[in-house]
């Protein structure tokens, strides 16, 4: 035999020896990276009552996936008074116990020398003290659009007074038959296999003297729908401007001041449905950042001065009025024969002007809550000014302060969350308050609503519906309502309510808009189309037209 062969025969019998010999004894040091640790149980959380003043701790659950566990060991991280039997038993006894949270530590070792650690809370209630049920939360409402088919929730924002919730059962109580959750005993959960329609998922807690309550969590998985809605190109505005204010009464869509490459801008584009013409006029002064409201065919533009510009859609004439002092972030609203001017940065004395049209005389009255930037809705005589940036300029509010018009009184309500820069639209005997922002970050940045409230006026209730999207605009096109977010993105959704069959749906649209819209106040629905003022992507201030349809 050649030297290379006798050498490779060695080598091979050589390699075959030392695998043989890693198949025997699992503790060799080659082998011992394949050892996996083992898994701690410290057992279920113990509540007892004083004057039992001792527990047993059990670790028998605690396993090892390839090997053994060759030791336990436990010791208190946290609580008074105490002792234990032997700290070094899978079970064990502690006794001395006093009223009060004991949290003990249980630590195994496998054959491999690996460990790991799990934690046992034992609480002694004092029975001076009655136990008290516990709150179940089941987290926010949830939304997703088909293909996506999985969502978590988490209930562990659930609290129990006495600190002993013991059991979590998740169940479904509605929806379609699809769906699978990966463990309904936990506090989160994994839930897959959701199709298209709306679930309602209910977490039940349990504390360990058997009080429960239960709360609820709503699933709307939407059905992907691309071209159900088209956004077509539509002319430019006269003067391209931007944060254009745009309105509408009778047959004409208005487009009022706004910021052009020149300044300030008090140019008004004029826009008729019928004859799908166009005309200019010119606001008293330049002006941007308007707000607007329409009282039959008139309609009523402010900003922050205290001049109101009104243009009459009926005779083509404009005429002006004064407010009892100018604001920023003030709203408006009309009902019956009278325009409301309510809030803005004033936060004192008289923060709401009421103009009159039959007589053109203006009253005054204070809000409940002064605050800015307050979102309207009309129903019937009836204006709902909902929520808006407190006075201390950090904070969100959910009042709603309503006026009747028919007798000139007010009454108020609550939202069920705060809200700023939400869309509010009335419909069907309901108010609808969706998107917007409900609170702020630690470092300060508004954080979004993806939700609408559903106000039923009979009733005087409100439910929450989770949307896709966070909308900032409401407009009704064929008795459907339309939820806008601002385009920023290739495609955008559409959150879509049917009035007549009361049902939700959200479509996806293609996207040629580079602006935020939503902000400057430059979409209205008309018709039966809704209008936008829109950006060039290399012009920001190019004024473009475009329409937005079925």
């Amino acid at each position: 035999m050649s030297l290379i062969l006798k050498y490779s025969f060695y080598l091979f019998l050589s390699a075959t020896i030392i695998f043989a010999s890693c198949q025997k004894e699992l503790s060799c040091e080659d082998c011992r990276e394949k050892n996996r640790p083992p898994v701690a149980n410290a057992g279920a959380d113990i509540v007892i009552v004083f004057p039992k003043d001792s527990a047993v701790l059990d670790g028998s659950s605690s396993k090892d996936p390839d090997g053994k566990i060759v030791s336990n060991h436990w010791a208190k991280i946290s609580g008074g008074v105490f002792a234990i039997s032997k700290n070094d038993s899978q079970k064990t006894v502690v006794d001395r116990l006093l009223v009060g949270i004991y949290a003990f530590e249980l630590t195994v070792t496998d054959d491999g020398g690996l460990s790991a650690k799990d934690t046992v809370q034992v609480t002694v209630n004092d029975p001076a003290i009655p136990n008290r049920a516990p709150i179940a939360r089941a987290g926010p409402d949830q939304s997703i659009t088909s293909p996506e088919n999985t969502v978590n929730l988490d209930g562990g924002s659930s609290t129990d007074p006495d600190n002993n919730i013991t059991l979590y059962e998740w169940q479904k109580l509605s929806g379609p038959a699809s769906y699978n959750i990966s463990n309904s005993a936990a506090v989160q959960v994994h839930i897959i296999d959701l199709v298209p329609g709306t679930y309602e998922f209910e977490l039940k807690v349990t504390d360990a003297e058997g009080l429960s309550s239960r709360d609820t969590v709503v699933v709307v998985v939407y059905a992907l729908q691309t071209g159900c809605m088209k956004l077509v190109p539509f002319g430019a505005l006269s003067i391209p401007r931007d944060f254009v204010c745009a309105a509408t009464a009778g047959n004409k869509v208005v487009f009022a001041g706004g910021n052009a490459a020149t300044g300030i801008s008090s140019r008004v584009d004029i826009y008729d449905i019928i004859t799908q013409s166009w005309s200019t006029a010119e606001l008293s002064i330049p002006r941007s950042y308007l707000v607007a409201a329409t009282l039959g065919s008139k309609i009523f533009f402010t900003d922050n001065s205290r001049l109101v510009d009104i243009y009459d859609a009926g005779t083509n004439k404009w005429s002006t009025t004064s407010l009892n002092v100018g604001r920023n972030g003030i709203s408006s609203g009309a009902a019956g024969n009278k325009v409301v001017f309510a809030g803005g940065i004033l936060f004192s004395g008289k923060d709401v002007d009421i103009y009159d049209d039959n007589t053109n005389t203006i009253s005054t009255y204070s809000l409940s809550t002064p605050r800015s930037d307050i979102s309207t809705a009309v129903a019937g005589k009836k204006i709902y000014f909902s929520g808006g940036v407190n006075p201390d300029g950090q904070s969100f509010s959910n009042t709603v302060n309503v006026f009747d018009a028919s007798n000139n009184s007010w009454s108020e309500i609550t939202m069920l969350q705060p809200r700023w820069k939400h869309a509010s639209i009335a419909a069907d005997n309901k108010i609808f308050w969706a998107g917007g922002h409900s609170a702020v970050s630690a470092n300060g940045d508004a954080i979004s609503n993806p939700s609408v409230e559903v106000y039923d006026i009979n009733s005087n209730k409100s439910s929450n519906h989770p949307l896709d999207h966070t909308p900032y605009f409401a407009g009704i096109v064929e008795n459907k309502i339309i939820f806008l977010a601002p385009f920023l993105a290739k495609s955008f959704p559409i959150d879509i309510y049917d009035i007549n069959s009361k049902t939700w749906s959200v479509c996806y649209v293609a996207n040629e808009i580079w602006r935020e819209s939503g902000w400057s106040r430059s979409i209205v629905a008309a018709g039966n189309k809704i209008y936008i003022v829109g950006w060039d992507a290399g012009d920001p201030i190019s004024g473009r037209l475009w329409t937005l349809t079925f």
